[in-house]
């Protein structure tokens, strides 16, 4: 693998990790709630709590990771993709049969 795709293949694998990481705080965290608040007596199920909560930051954290591991992604591809386009070559052979 060369040297460039190599990071960005480094930066791929590091931002996954700490997505899961926060999803794995987050899904934790609504099991913690769920076992406070039986999912037929939550008062509001569709919110995710006040400004500031313990569960607004692991949204917003967890959030914030999947937007990075997709823009790694995204930046893993464009690289492979220049990569890719280094190693063609830069002629193309064709064959002719004379009958």
């Amino acid at each position: 693998m060369h040297k460039d795709l190599s990071a960005y293949y480094r930066l791929l694998i590091m931002t996954h990790r700490r997505f899961l990481i926060a999803d794995e705080e987050w899904c934790a965290s609504q099991a913690d709630m769920h076992a406070i608040f039986p999912a037929h007596q939550m008062p509001f199920s569709g919110t995710i709590g006040t400004p500031g909560s313990r569960m607004r930051r692991l949204h917003d954290a967890r959030t914030d990771a999947l937007m990075r591991m997709q823009t790694a992604h995204e930046k893993f591809t464009r690289a492979k993709a220049r990569s890719a386009h280094r190693r063609v070559p830069k002629f193309e052979v064709f064959l002719l049969t004379v009958q």
